[in-house]
Parts: C-alpha cells; sequence; structure tokens
C-alpha cells in the first residue's frame, strides 16, 4: 500500500492564514491610527476652545477693571444724587409758594368746560404718603340737560389736567373717586370728585 502525502495544501492553507493575519493586523493598525488621530484632533480643538474662553474672560477682566472706576464714580454720583432729591423738597418747598397753586388753579379754571362747576378744591398733605387717600381733592358737578351735555367732560377734563406742567410733575395720578348720577327736578345731575395721587 502506497501512500501519498500532499504538503502543498497545507502550505497554502498556511500562506492564507499569514495572508489573513497581515491583512487583519494592517486594518486594525489603520483603524488604531485614525482613533488616535480623531483623539488628537479632539484635543486639540478642545484646547484650542479653552485658549479662546480663556482669551475672552481675560479680556472681560481687563475691561471690568478698566471700568470699575468709572462705575464706582457714577454710583458715587448717583446716590448724591438720590440723596439731593430726598432733600429736594424740603428746599423746593412746593407746598408753600404762592405761585405754584396760582398756576394749578389756572390750568384748572382754563381747562374747565362751560357747564362744569367746582364746588371744592382740599388739600390734605397729610395723607400725601398714604396712597389710598389722595392729596388734592377736586369737587363739582354739572347738569345735564336731555342730549345737550357730555357726560363724558369729566374724563375729559380729569385727561387735560394730567398734560399739565403745573400738576404733570408732581402727582403720578389723578383719578376720579366719585362719580354720582340722579335725578334733580326736571334734570339730571351729575356729582364728581377728581384725587391727586403722588
Amino acid at each position: 500500500m502506497k501512500y501519498r502525502l500532499n504538503f502543498l495544501g497545507s502550505v497554502s492553507d498556511k500562506e492564507k492564514k499569514v495572508e489573513t493575519q497581515l491583512i487583519s493586523t494592517i486594518v486594525y493598525g489603520i483603524l488604531c491610527f485614525f482613533t488616535i488621530f480623531l483623539l488628537i484632533q479632539f484635543f486639540i480643538t478642545q484646547s484650542s476652545i479653552t485658549n479662546i474662553h480663556l482669551n475672552s474672560l481675560i479680556k472681560i477682566q481687563e475691561t471690568i477693571s478698566d471700568l470699575e472706576p468709572s462705575l464706582l464714580f457714577i454710583e458715587k454720583q448717583v446716590a448724591e444724587r438720590n440723596r439731593l432729591l430726598k432733600q429736594s423738597n424740603f428746599y423746593v418747598q412746593e407746598m408753600n409758594r404762592p405761585s405754584v397753586w396760582v398756576a394749578r388753579l389756572i390750568d384748572l379754571f382754563n381747562s374747565l368746560p362751560p357747564d362744569l362747576i367746582i364746588t371744592r378744591i382740599f388739600f390734605n398733605p397729610s395723607d400725601s404718603k398714604n396712597m389710598k387717600n389722595p392729596e388734592i381733592t377736586i369737587d363739582g358737578f354739572m347738569i345735564v340737560k336731555g342730549n345737550e351735555q357730555d357726560v363724558f367732560d369729566i374724563d375729559d377734563l380729569r385727561q387735560t389736567l394730567l398734560d399739565k406742567l403745573s400738576t404733570g410733575f408732581s402727582y403720578s395720578e389723578l383719578l376720579v373717586e366719585n362719580n354720582n348720577l340722579y335725578k334733580d327736578g326736571d334734570d339730571l345731575k351729575l356729582e364728581f370728585s377728581l384725587g391727586y395721587y403722588r
């Protein structure tokens, strides 16, 4: 009996294994290379972004340091202005100046529609700090005869007085406090009350 040994097949299998291992090694090497390359690029990008942020922070800190003396000066000026504003009422004494009241009365009577009648002007400085009560109250009435009189004249008067310089800077609000319409003989009588608030 004769046996033939085929060594060529085993040699070719070994060569295929070597080729496969070589190709696998090359692929893994390329993958490792790209992975390392991407990681290096990532770290470079992150470090450049960090440097940009650090440079921005340094510039902001320098700007703040440059502006700090100016801001301190402005803060002192604002504090001084607020202190003077608190004392201005004492120095100006607006409520004790007859010229202020004359200007207000002139504005009021120049703004009155012909059929509106003022019955009382009341000044109550003790309630000026109490926001629930007006400092100045203006009471009056008008006779509504059929359709001759516009009942919205009170709102028009209120808006006109709000725009006047004599009271516009001193008071923040002018509100209709009371508005009663009732029959008086053959006509309707509308009583109103306006209140100035600081």
